[in-house]
């Protein structure tokens, strides 16, 4: 075990041996804190009194260690030495051996060390505010040699996250070393101090000569040492971040293997309750919706570089009566034009949604105000489709008053396409995808036969049909309510999940074939997470991720990972830290930026307003055309992390001519001719990248 600095090379400082009725001696060879002095015994009344003893001079790295005492006893004989170093620097030794002389069985030797820790920390390596998520471990070892008892109480914390271990007692014959590992996490931010502190508690006791009163003076006994007491820390996703003690003690900082990071809390003034997922744009930096808070509480649209830094684009409800629309349930999308486009449930001109267009410098246009008739209350992301229009579904409105499938061009031209009904499905509240077939599909809430939603393809003039009605099976071991988009994988199946039913009544994975036949791959139960609201996306990596709203260790959500053929593992549960600064409840799917990393939102934590996080895979960085098809001769956007000097772009092998890198993030290349279906390549400095999902050419 790795040692801290040389001083730090400890040796055991006292192994006594008593002759039968001789006087021992007491070494302290190595002692950081000076000479100590043995124990004597009281020999005329058998019993054993204690001698306390301090330390000469403060201690180092602001280490204090106090209380250290042995006693001894003996039987109408002549007590022998003991003798003790003290444990300084979170590591060191103390030790107890010896029987004494005498007639009879008495208590023989106890000793113990009490050390205490007090530091101040900051984090530096990141600009000011940044969280920085920190796992905290405390590692000791705990060397037990001979006959007796031993055992220890450590306890470590920053005043808000804890880890303690009760008092261990061993008996018997030891020897080797007994470790003990405590660890948390916990997100700070860079900046401000920490404080942290601990103790370790160590006793030895040798409660009775081995073998009896005849044994007495045999080289038994008891030694323990406290080998190594270290702290380290992993800070994740901050590379460039240290511990800076005020004490001066060197942290061991470890590789950054922690998956999750808190990255921001919101607080209102900001946003509040993000329900929709994330994208990333041509600028590089991720943007959002929430559907609450901003200057007027009536929802955002925000944006967030890669580590956490938010700020708002725009603000709703700035306009009389709200005319430019309030509460975002549904999230944005970048078109090809390079503008924001989305939806608000409420307000508009007559206060039941609206379609709107938004610069990335906050400049908003509203293109459709909703009235009823063409549907009302669109709670649902748009798509935009192969034709360069979008797409999008409303929650009410239409002939049946249950929902519209509608498309509206990018100036505003607003047409209904298919009206909802109990039979083809009501409440329709999730966005649709275009499949690579040129449909449309999607999920609604309720209505089919069952009354618990049903899954659906519509072609672009809104012909509908019904591919499956949930709760068909018995007990809905199916599914029932799916309130998610579908996603189409790479196998070109249909996925998705319902927030209820299945086995245990906690919401389904599912598998559907374009043809309408269904397969539940996997049934929640609550440990593993509850009420999935979210869709699901395919990594890099070929596997599904997603969320659930519920569920999990503390009953505040999970991140899960599912493989396209059940394969299913819990990854993160929410609500782990302290009072929820990691956040609750997340609603909204999980989006894998170009740096190969998760991003997502909790609408909620113990501030009521929602956090960002992002979750580590370990992916590789990829880069993603932000069209999924094109025509030989079209212009596409290539998003990316870090594209500047890029040297050739392929499709399917084919060499683009025309390109030309806009930024770091973004890249703009022409379709050649001879382009077949298959992976973009972009080759650049830093190695060359491939697209995370094959580009149709048309």
């Amino acid at each position: 075990m790795t040692k801290w600095r040389a001083i730090q090379q400890f040796v055991p400082v006292c192994m006594l041996v008593c002759g039968l009725g001789a006087m021992g001696s007491a070494q302290a060879a190595g002692d950081l804190f000076g000479t100590w002095a043995s124990a004597t015994a009281d020999t005329s009344t058998n019993t054993s009194g204690p001698s306390e003893q301090t330390p000469d001079g403060p201690a180092p790295d602001g280490l204090h260690s106090s209380n250290v005492s042995v006693s001894a006893g003996n039987g109408n004989g002549t007590a022998s030495a003991q003798g003790f170093a003290n444990v300084g620097l979170l590591g060191g030794n103390a030790a107890a051996s010896g029987c004494l002389g005498g007639l009879f069985q008495q208590p023989c030797i106890t000793g113990g060390t009490y050390t205490e820790f007090y530091d101040t920390v900051q984090i530096t390596g990141a600009p000011a505010g940044t969280q920085v998520s920190i796992t905290f471990t405390l590692t000791s070892a705990v060397n037990l040699m001979g006959e007796g008892s031993g055992g220890w109480q450590t306890r470590f914390t920053d005043g808000f996250n804890e880890v303690e271990n009760a008092y261990t007692a061993y008996w018997g014959s030891y020897g080797g070393d007994v470790l003990q590992t405590r660890s948390w996490t916990a997100t700070y931010t860079a900046g401000n101090s920490i404080q942290l502190s601990g103790w370790l508690n160590l006793s030895v006791t040798e409660e009775n000569c081995p073998g009896g009163s005849e044994n007495c003076g045999r080289p038994y006994g008891l030694a323990a040492s406290v080998t190594v007491w270290t702290p380290s820390a992993k800070i994740a996703h901050c590379p460039g971040c240290k511990l800076v003690s005020a004490s001066g003690f060197n942290y061991n900082v470890a590789a950054q293997t922690h998956p999750f990071a808190s990255l921001h809390t919101f607080d209102g003034a900001d946003g509040a309750s993000p329900d929709s997922a994330l994208i990333q744009a041509t600028d590089g930096n991720l943007y959002g919706t929430t559907q609450f808070g901003g200057n007027a509480a009536e929802g955002a649209v925000f944006k967030s570089t890669h580590t956490g830094v938010v700020k708002t684009v725009y603000g709703f409800c700035q306009k009389a009566s709200c005319q430019d629309g309030e509460e975002l349930s549904g999230g944005i999308i970048q078109a090809s034009d390079g503008n924001l486009y989305g939806t608000t449930e409420f307000g508009g001109a007559h206060g039941l949604g609206s379609v709107f267009r938004l610069t990335r410098a906050g400049a908003l246009t509203t293109l459709y105000s909703f009235d009823g008739s063409g549907g009302s209350l669109p709670a649902a992301t748009l798509v935009q489709g192969s034709d360069g229009k979008l797409y999008g579904t409303t929650s009410g409105g239409g002939a049946s008053l249950t929902g519209t499938f509608y498309r509206i061009s990018r100036a505003g031209a607003f047409n209904v396409l298919h009206s909802f009904d109990a039979v083809s499905g009501s409440s329709e509240n999730s966005a649709v995808i275009q499949g690579n077939d040129g449909n449309f599909y999607g999920t609604t809430y309720s209505g089919g036969t069952a009354q618990s939603g049903s899954a659906f393809k519509v072609d672009s003039v809104g012909a509908l049909s019904t591919l499956y009605q949930f709760c068909s099976q018995p007990a809905c071991t199916d599914g029932s309510f799916p309130s998610a988009p579908l996603l189409q994988a790479a196998d070109g199946n249909l996925y998705g999940t319902t927030s209820g039913g299945g086995t245990n009544k906690a919401g389904t994975i599912f598998k559907l074939t374009p043809g309408g036949v269904l397969t539940t791959l996997y049934s929640f139960s609550g440990n593993d997470g509850s009420a999935p609201t979210a869709g699901l996306i395919q990594a890099t990596d070929g596997n599904l991720y997603g969320t659930t709203s519920g569920g999990g260790a503390q009953d505040g959500g999970t991140i899960f990972r599912i493989t396209p053929s059940g394969g299913f593992k819990s990854l993160y549960s929410f609500c782990s830290q302290s009072n929820c600064t990691d956040g609750s409840t997340p609603i909204a799917a999980l989006t894998q930026a170009t740096d190969g990393n998760l991003y997502g939102t909790t609408s909620s934590d113990a501030t009521g307003f929602g956090t960002l996080f992002r979750y580590s895979l370990g992916l590789s960085p990829f880069v993603q055309v932000q069209t999924s098809s094109g025509a030989v001769g079209s212009t596409i956007v290539i998003l990316g992390t870090n594209l500047n000097g890029a040297t050739s772009v392929t499709f399917n092998g084919t060499a683009a001519i025309a390109f030309s890198v806009v930024s770091k993030s973004e890249l703009k290349a022409t379709i050649p001719a001879g382009a077949t279906t298959g992976t973009v390549l972009v080759t650049t400095p830093g190695g060359t990248l491939s697209s995370n999902a094959p580009f149709t050419v048309n």
